[in-house]
């Protein structure tokens, strides 16, 4: 049941990872560290909890091998 102030809150809900940018104590910065197309999900509930998975997108080549070792 959503309340008046998780209504307010643009924040609720799921949210796709698109990119990471990590940008270092000494001011440098680091594109895609979770590769170009990471994997992952945050969510945040209006009860206050918070949930996150990323990773990086799994290779064709290592996808394929994986696939036929499974076969």
């Amino acid at each position: 049941m959503l309340t008046s102030k998780s209504q307010d809150n643009p924040l609720i809900g799921i949210w796709k990872l698109i990119s990471v940018t990590a940008i270092h104590l000494d001011g440098t910065v680091a594109q895609d560290v979770y590769g170009v197309n990471p994997m992952g999900y945050i969510t945040y509930t209006a009860e206050g909890h918070m949930m996150v998975m990323f990773a990086k997108a799994i290779a064709p080549y290592f996808l394929a091998t994986l696939i036929l070792l499974l076969l």
